[in-house]
């Protein structure tokens, strides 16, 4: 009958979506891991202040971080949670703005808010401005996944 021609036209259609699917799932996975990997755990955020510790180090910078707060809007639909930090940052000039790109370009998502540089004196060996000391404090909000126990909605 055509009832049943078209509910087998329509498995039909179905299975070969699926098989699509399935093809392509690989690929999919890797790219969620990546878009995943971009948020900070609210509830530790540890991995995130040891890769800006690690990222310092790297460039023989002294760093201090500080957590400000943690922000989630119940009322919006599609809001994330948002870990607020404050970061200090001194070595030379270069270093920091080597730091600040870095930050900028990581894997985490992330929204500057402020930025504040302040040059410390140059130094009296070679006098260029790369070797100048300075100081880094940074405002920044790292974007979060909402788990269960994080968010408490009053």
């Amino acid at each position: 009958t055509i009832f049943q021609k078209a509910t087998l036209k329509l498995l039909q259609d179905q299975i070969i979506t699926l098989e699509n699917f399935q093809k392509s799932y690989d690929l999919y996975a890797q790219q969620f891991q990546k878009l995943t990997h971009g948020f900070v755990d609210s509830e530790v955020p540890i991995d995130f202040i040891k890769y800006l510790e690690d990222m310092a180090e790297r460039d023989n910078l002294e760093i201090i971080i500080a957590p400000l707060g943690f922000n989630y809007d119940s009322k919006k639909k599609d809001a994330l949670p948002i870990l607020d930090f404050q970061a200090n940052v001194s070595g030379t000039l270069s270093n920091c703005f080597r730091f600040l790109e870095r930050l900028e370009n990581s894997p985490w998502f992330l929204e500057i808010k402020q930025v504040n540089l302040e040059g410390t004196g140059i130094s009296s060996s070679k006098n260029k401005l790369s070797d100048t000391t300075a100081s880094l404090s940074l405002n920044f909000s790292a974007f979060s996944y909402a788990t269960s126990s994080s968010i408490t909605v009053k």
